[in-house]
């Protein structure tokens, strides 16, 4: 199981080739700890570690307070890092310390475990933990786990040194800033293209801390951004020819940076101010955020040419252009990369002129000048109708873009009528590098109106260009939510399982497109696709209580909560008369009436009465009511339901030659009702490559939960750069015999669980699968026999491995193929319970892992319900991997 619900973050490092007052009071006081690591072998570091411990104080705290303070600034959101704790012995490992991949990472999670143990610290979440290790052989000086902006905490190790400039940069990254890169093209230019005009140079754009230049110069704009030191307010976005005043960007409270959208780059201009101690003059500084491909990358860190490749996402470095007369070589720079007074720039484009109109101490005049754009938007694509599932649902392709410029409104046209809709946004969108301050203009579905009617599209852009109409599209808008009552019909039934048609759920609109039973954690227990009279399946034999949820296709629900009982009753129990015999069926007490025959039942509520071969009348307190019509067939049948009301009525079925295999009465209440609109669920941009969507259909996915729930890849989920196996520390060499990897990790909030991951891995052979299995076994017995295994810091993580088995389910894999752990791991407030259900099919590995903080076991009804879900996933796997 990979070590994501320890410690599992993107790591930042600061290469080794590359490097050559008083305090005022902060409102964001931030501690650091400061501990050293030690193993056989290695060289002393003490010196080093207490220059380490004296410098939190004496530098690193001074500077980023100096960092986050802003002329005018009185929103209190200077952050002073200061030394807490430290232990007076290095933490002894059994290993040099490992300096790449996910080993390395591992490695800081475990050391700040083990340190926080020995400082008696229990609560630690949001305490700057400090490694200070010895010669390793690493190329780096510096390593840190990326945090995101606005949360506390973090993990970073010094490697053989002790610069304070290299904890502050570390902190940056625990900050969630990424590195202060350089943008280099050829022959001198300014922008381009990447990759064929330009490179991004990694730590080259030393304008700030976040590069590997030894500097004070105060934060970029970008950066201040990142972290929450610029407002919104602050930014100017433009789209248009026109002059923009900038303030200082270590100002507060008016325009300090400008925002620029230019086909597929952007751009953050500010003004900087020249300091004494700075190579830079005064002028204008404009950083492209448009991440490079892999290959365009010049790196003395070899992780960053094996690494995915870019998204949409909104990126955590930054690439700044050389406007003046910048150098930046070996870790050093000189010159300024300063647009200066009457100077332009053009962006790569060639559409975009940036001017320095002006320079004064207090403000920068910028004028943006733009071709006009004559260019049309693209015609919109509709997107397909039945995907509609909510009312936040793009009505429009989600790539939809004027690349030129930018939407300004959109028109419709409704069967034949046109009409002005403003472009609207999601409530709940993910920024991007394009679009990281406002949403994209889209058009979504609650922007249509009601009716059914035929559908085009176009946009027009701030410009007035008009696109072409979409393709016409026939579309039903509904608003209106489902109706809900508790009338059923009973279709099918085995001794364990109804098959229940739920008439009482219906939509006069557009009709039902989900319509689930599930538990109160949101697993998804039976699901009905019909547009008209679900289907859901019930056990028979026990009360249960679920929650429902009944969905039209738009997004219209109506959920609560559902308990149902399913009672059978057998019919050699019944009262009767006449000659019967026993017969063969699937339910016991099955009989037959040989003559003229009676039988009866007393009940209440839905009765359903399972018949087989012939015909009989059906009385209701000496009433007939109906006939069970006549079949020759041995099937058992739900020949008739009776609705019967809250009191007790004789039912009386009579006849001759008729086969009765019992009766079933269903109580299906609902209660808790109320009216909801979908979420719209998350798009998995993973299932666009074709070996993901194989190994989609093994573990979990959305699907699979409500939709409270959010169901992605983990990060690097996707990949081998992370472990599948590490139960109880190991290493495990079969690891290195996986082909492929699909982690996927649900998360919603409030959930009772600090991981929930299902893992699906394809090894290079079933002869690899089967020595990964075989690997886990015995690790799992050496850990068993042990109690627990040695984590990278040399120290024991404690197992206690439940003396009681997990249940077995219909659907798992024997106990040959499977290994099923429930323990807890660790101890005291750090204590965390797993279960884990690892399912070997061929070359196949399903695993399910279930997390919880706790330092109990988990109770008997989530190991039922898990385990259920496991037998659910086993399914999965073994009927896959044989068809």
């Amino acid at each position: 199981m990979a070590r994501s619900f320890t410690a599992k973050i993107t790591l930042s490092v600061l290469a080794l080739s590359l490097f050559p007052t008083s305090i005022a009071q902060a409102v964001e006081q931030r501690v650091v700890d400061v501990v050293a690591v030690s193993w056989s072998g290695a060289p002393a570091i003490q010196d080093k570690y207490q220059r380490v411990v004296d410098s939190i104080d004496q530098s690193v705290g001074p500077q980023w307070l100096s960092f986050t303070s802003l002329e005018g600034d009185t929103r209190d959101k200077k952050i002073l890092f200061y030394k807490g704790r430290d232990l007076p012995a290095p933490i002894s490992i059994s290993a040099p310390m490992p300096c790449t991949g996910y080993q390395s990472s591992n490695f800081m999670g475990d050391v700040r475990q083990e340190a926080y143990r020995r400082l008696g610290i229990t609560n630690f979440a949001d305490r700057y933990l400090i490694i200070v290790a010895p010669q390793a052989g690493c190329i780096w000086q510096g390593k840190a786990m990326l945090g995101k902006p606005g949360e506390k905490g973090g993990i970073l190790t010094l490697h053989d040194n002790s610069s304070s400039f290299v904890i502050v940069h570390e902190l940056g990254h625990s900050l969630g800033l990424g590195h202060s890169n350089l943008l280099q093209c050829d022959g001198g230019a300014r922008d381009g293209n990447w990759g064929r005009q330009c490179r991004a140079v990694e730590y080259g754009g030393a304008i700030d801390v976040m590069g590997n230049v030894d500097t004070t110069s105060p934060l970029s704009i970008y950066h201040q951004w990142r972290i929450g030191l610029l407002e919104k307010s602050e930014i100017k976005t433009s789209w248009k020819s026109e002059e923009v005043e900038l303030k200082p960007s270590t100002s507060y409270g008016s325009i300090r940076s400008v925002f620029i959208k230019d086909g597929r780059a952007s751009y953050w201009i500010e003004y900087r101010k020249a300091r004494p101690t700075d190579s830079y003059k005064s002028g204008l500084i404009i950083y492209r955020t448009d991440p490079p491909p892999v290959s365009a990358i010049i790196s003395p860190n070899p992780e960053d040419s094996i690494g995915a490749e870019p998204d949409s996402s909104v990126t955590a470095d930054f690439w700044m252009m050389n406007l003046g007369d910048y150098r930046y070589s070996s870790g050093r720079s000189s010159g300024s990369m300063t647009l200066s007074e009457a100077s332009s720039v053009r962006l790569a484009s060639g559409n975009i002129e940036l001017t320095v109109s002006s320079i004064t101490e207090s403000a920068l005049t910028l004028k943006i000048s733009r071709k006009a754009d004559t260019t049309a938007p693209p015609a919109p694509v509709i997107t397909p109708p039945l995907t509609w599932r909510s009312p936040n649902s793009l009505v429009i392709d989600s790539s939809y873009d004027d690349l030129e410029s930018t939407l300004d409104f959109f028109e419709i046209e409704r069967d034949g009528v046109v009409s002005k809709i403003s472009v609207g946004s999601l409530a709940n969108w993910t920024p991007t590098y394009l679009y990281p301050l406002e949403p994209r203009g889209s058009l979504l579905l609650s922007d249509l109106p009601e009716g059914n009617y035929n559908l085009r599209v176009r946009g027009v852009d701030i410009w007035g260009n008009v696109s072409a109409w979409s393709s016409p599209e026939k579309v039903i808008i509904d608003r209106g939510f489902p109706i809900v009552t508790n009338q059923t019909k009973v279709l099918s039934a085995s001794p364990d399982l109804l098959q229940v048609q739920w008439s009482g759920a219906s939509d006069r609109g557009i009709g039902l497109c989900e319509t689930n039973r599930s538990t109160d954690e949101g697993w998804i227990l039976t699901q009905s696709k019909e547009r008209i009279n679900p289907v859901i399946s019930i056990p028979i034999g026990k009360s249960l209580a679920s929650n429902f949820q009944v969905v039209d296709c738009r997004g219209n629900s109506v959920t609560g909560k559902l308990s149902t009982n399913a009672v059978f009753t057998q019919a050699n129990s019944a009262r009767k008369t006449g000659k019967w015999e026993g017969i063969k069926s699937p339910f016991v007490g099955a009989m037959r009436c040989m003559a003229r025959c009676t039988i009866t039942f007393s009940a209440k509520g839905n009765l359903s009465i399972l018949a087989g071969q012939g015909t009989a009348d059906v009385l209701v307190s000496s009433k007939k009511v109906g006939v069970i019509s006549q079949s020759s067939s041995d099937q058992v049948r739900s020949a008739m339901s009776l609705e019967l009301g809250k009191n007790k009525k004789v039912v009386r079925i009579q006849g001759s030659n008729f086969a009765i295999h019992g009766a079933l009465t269903l109580d299906f209440l609902l209660s808790a009702s109320k009216q909801e609109n979908l979420n719209e669920r998350v798009v998995d941009d993973s299932l666009k490559d074709a070996l993901q969507r194989e190994l989609s259909k093994f573990g979990f996915n959305g699907d699979d939960f409500d939709s409270s729930w959010t169901v992605l890849p983990m990060a690097r989920g996707t990949t081998l750069l992370d472990p599948t196996l590490d139960l109880c520390e190991f290493e495990y060499k079969s690891d290195q015999e996986r082909s492929a990897r699909r982690q996927m990790s649900a998360t919603k909030v409030g959930s009772p669980y600090i991981f929930l991951s299902t893992e699906v891995v394809r090894y290079k052979s079933e002869s690899s699968a089967q020595s990964a299995l075989a690997e886990l076994k015995a690790n799992l017995k050496r850990c068993i026999a042990e109690g627990g295994g040695m984590n990278r810091t040399g120290n024991k993580t404690v197992y206690q491995f439940s003396p009681d088995s997990l249940p077995k389910f219909e659907g798992m894999v024997s106990d040959a193929n499977g290994v099923f752990v429930h323990t807890i791991i660790g101890a005291g407030s750090q204590a965390r319970a797993l279960l884990g259900f690892y399912q070997f099919k061929g070359d196949l590995l399903s695993g399910l892992y279930v997390v919880s903080n706790q330092g109990t076991y988990f109770s008997s009804s989530t190991i039922e319900h898990w385990s259920q879900v496991a037998a659910i996933l086993g399914m999965r796997l073994m009927n896959k991997s044989l068809a």
